[in-house]
């Protein structure tokens, strides 16, 4: 695989080793389980499994003897350098995997441009997307005159949409551009019937069209992404999600609801998964072998408890 996330993943394993050891991913949770919001701290349980023994050790071990200070922080320093090594190597094993796991046409796209669409860019079109859901979610309770205060408390998402920064061909930046335009006018055509609850519902559908489009064609993975659940009701009308959830913003029941599945290359998924598992092997290494060098200069019963309870095998 390319350098494709480079300084951005980097960044965000940095981020990953200095925190978020709180949030919930649930134990063998990749794969299959989805990158949520909720979860996007972490690439795999493994990870939160490493991060969480790393920060509660150190915090358990509090000010290390005055004897052994130096020689601990210099062990602590060390496993930091090849912890943060160890998660991009991780980081972008697994991005790979879930490219490969939304399709082929998916995956070609993230393998010929997408290490030119950087964090911020990731960001920005998350927190674009994530204003579509927001509408949706309205819709889906009822509730379109919200819209537009919620497109006014958030009008930033749109005009950082078409600041696009990255190191695009002319004609992907071009082609981005276009998406992200006819997004934003759709959004604020819905506006204009928000005042009737069906003509808004109505009004979304080319709204969900451009937002799939941007999703599918630059929504790529990367630090701090998060998945994106495509669904398609019984009378073909589309939308999609942060979520695994089939609540439709066009209303009725959610009887004949689907969630769009892409067509998947096994075989790859399982060479990829290999690797996953092999960055994952190294990433605990990288965890477990500081903490048992720095166990290992203190008594034996002070070092064993503090790998017992952080967890560390």
């Amino acid at each position: 695989m390319r350098h494709s996330t480079g300084t951005a993943v980097f960044l965000f394993s940095l981020v990953a080793l200095l925190g978020f050891a709180g949030v919930s991913l649930a134990e063998n949770a990749f794969p299959p389980a989805p990158r949520t919001i909720e979860n996007s701290s972490f690439w795999t349980s493994v990870q939160k499994e490493c991060d969480t023994a790393w920060l509660k050790f150190f915090k358990e071990l509090g000010t290390p003897p005055a004897d052994k200070a130096a020689e601990i922080a210099a062990a602590r320093k060390e496993g930091l350098a090849a912890r943060a090594s160890a998660a991009v190597r991780l980081a972008a094993a697994a991005a790979e995997y879930y490219a490969a796991g939304r399709g082929p046409e998916i995956y070609e796209r993230y393998k010929k441009y997408g290490s030119k669409i950087k964090f911020h860019d990731v960001g920005v079109m998350q927190a674009g997307i994530a204003l579509y859901c927001d509408v949706a979610a309205l819709l889906a309770e009822g509730k379109a005159d919200e819209v537009e205060k919620l497109l006014a408390d958030r009008a930033t998402a749109l005009v950082d949409l078409s600041r696009f920064r990255s190191r695009l061909d002319a004609d992907l930046r071009t082609r981005y551009f276009d998406i992200t335009a006819r997004y934003s006018a759709a959004l604020f055509g819905l506006v204009k019937s928000a005042h009737d609850l069906a003509a808004a519902r109505k009004a979304f559908a080319p709204v969900s069209k451009a937002c799939a489009e941007l999703a599918r064609e630059f929504y790529l993975p990367a630090p701090s992404s998060v998945e994106i659940f495509f669904f398609e009701d019984s009378e073909g009308r589309t939308w999609l999600s942060f979520e695994d959830s089939v609540r439709s913003p066009y209303g009725g029941t959610n009887e004949g609801v689907k969630r769009l599945v892409p067509e998947r290359d096994g075989k790859l998924l399982a060479e990829l998964l290999e690797k996953v598992r092999e960055a994952e092997a190294a990433y605990r290494e990288a965890t477990w072998t500081p903490l048992k060098k720095i166990a290992a200069l203190l008594p034996p019963e002070r070092g064993g408890k503090l790998l017992e309870d952080a967890g560390v095998k």
